[in-house]
């Protein structure tokens, strides 16, 4: 028979309660009786009943990592998990995933969540990643559940304290890469990414300033329905190819779009970065893989998947004292997509 929290107790020589306490990290008891507790643990190879233990404190010890409208194996949001699950273990809790697909232009008109969610007391508190409606992660805040947003991909958002968030900097990353290309010496730098995305648009936005600020004028692409990036990034090689136009240096709104460029201009004679340089965003392991390797800028995915379950654990701690929106900074990572422009 295995040994029960009375047997520790008995060969302790404490009641049950002090057991408990030094279980679940309570205060009341001294380091040298805490010790003998461990001690007797440790000899009997005792092992506590986690469901017993949760249940007499009322909490899971469970957080959820809810992806929402994103693949299971999505390159950017898998290392915000890893992020995720990294401090969670550090923290001593466990970490269970769930997907959320639902319909976001328009918003379902009622929501219906993931059953883990809608579950009450099933978890302690959920992570929403993925692409998410205002709406949407309102609805998990009306359940009473503490939660966190990864705020960049929000739908519908007003202002980036509307719910408690961490958000990248996307718009001092973008003037970062437009201030590099100037630096090398480029002056018709176009802007490559579907601006019908909500995130996009803002990238174009600090392009837009970027450039207007360097005296530079800024060149888009019109606005498009798809959501393929690689069909979009097919559609911008020809648009650049046809207009005549000059162009040396091109930001693209993310490094899948940049990749899918690379190719798109291979296909058309126009080398990289020997004829055109080309910069993303996200710093996704594709960048790697590229030929050249991708300079971008990069967002510390694991570290806005850990600052996303800090903040979790200090609101499920201090309900109702910790909220709002943090911001992490984005850095620039020079590989072999850039280079100088020929002289004309």
């Amino acid at each position: 028979m295995s040994p029960s929290i009375k047997d520790v107790a008995k060969l302790a020589g404490v009641g049950k309660g002090t057991v408990s306490r030094v279980l679940n990290n309570r205060p009341g008891v001294s380091e040298k009786t805490a010790a003998k507790v461990r001690q007797a643990i440790k000899q009997l190879g005792y092992t506590p009943n986690v469901q017993a233990r949760r249940l007499a404190r009322n909490v899971s010890d469970l957080i959820c990592f809810v992806l929402s409208n994103r693949d299971v194996l999505h390159e950017f949001h898998s290392m915000v998990l890893k992020g995720v699950e990294a401090y969670c273990s550090e923290a001593g809790r466990d970490l269970v995933f769930a997907l959320w697909r639902y319909p976001l232009d328009p918003p379902p008109p009622s929501v219906t969540l993931p059953r883990i969610i809608a579950g009450r007391g099933s978890v302690d508190g959920v992570v929403l990643a993925g692409v998410n409606h205002i709406d949407c992660v309102r609805a998990v805040v009306k359940m009473g559940l503490p939660c966190v947003t990864v705020g960049n991909n929000l739908i519908g958002c007003k202002a980036m304290s509307e719910v408690d968030s961490i958000w990248y900097d996307e718009s001092t990353g973008t003037r970062e890469a437009i201030r590099y290309l100037a630096d090398l010496g480029h002056r018709h730098i176009r802007f490559v990414g579907n601006t019908a995305i909500p995130w996009f648009a803002r990238n174009y936005r600090a392009y837009s300033d970027a450039m207007i600020d360097l005296g530079l004028a800024p060149r888009g692409m019109a606005a498009s329905e798809t959501t393929d990036y690689a069909q979009f990034a097919e559609e911008a090689a020809r648009e650049i190819v046809e207009s005549g136009e000059p162009t040396t240096a091109i930001m693209a709104a993310n490094d899948v779009t940049a990749v899918a460029l690379i190719r798109a201009l291979a296909k058309r004679g126009i080398r990289v970065p020997e004829d055109m340089s080309v910069i993303g965003f996200d710093d996704v392991p594709r960048c790697l893989e590229c030929d050249p390797p991708l300079t971008t800028i990069r967002v510390p995915t694991e570290a806005l998947g850990r600052e996303c379950a800090k903040f979790l654990l200090e609101k499920i701690s201090n309900p109702g004292v910790v909220s709002g929106a943090r911001v992490i900074q984005t850095s620039l990572v020079i590989r072999g997509s850039c280079l100088a422009p020929r002289p004309s």
